[in-house]
């Protein structure tokens, strides 16, 4: 765990991750979504699972869902 003076993660801190394909990535937190974290390397971006991150200690923020969001049929609707 890189920064553990802070109680939790936030977009921008930085971060290193098992990524879904299992390599180890160093980079900052670009979003956090309900199972994911997407991690941005320079010009690439990776998803991590969040129990990857619990296990390495760090601790999240809730996920809240956006307010009119629902998904039908893997159609968005607002």
């Amino acid at each position: 765990m890189l920064n553990n003076t802070s109680t939790r993660l936030t977009i921008n801190e930085k971060v290193a991750v098992k990524t879904i394909d299992g390599v180890f990535r160093l980079g900052t937190i670009a979003a956090f979504g309900e199972h994911t974290v997407v991690i941005s390397c320079g010009a690439y971006r990776y998803l991590a699972r969040k129990e990857e991150l619990l296990k390495l200690g760090y601790k999240l923020p809730p996920y809240k869902k956006k307010m009119g969001e629902k998904i039908t049929r893997g159609i968005m609707w607002y």
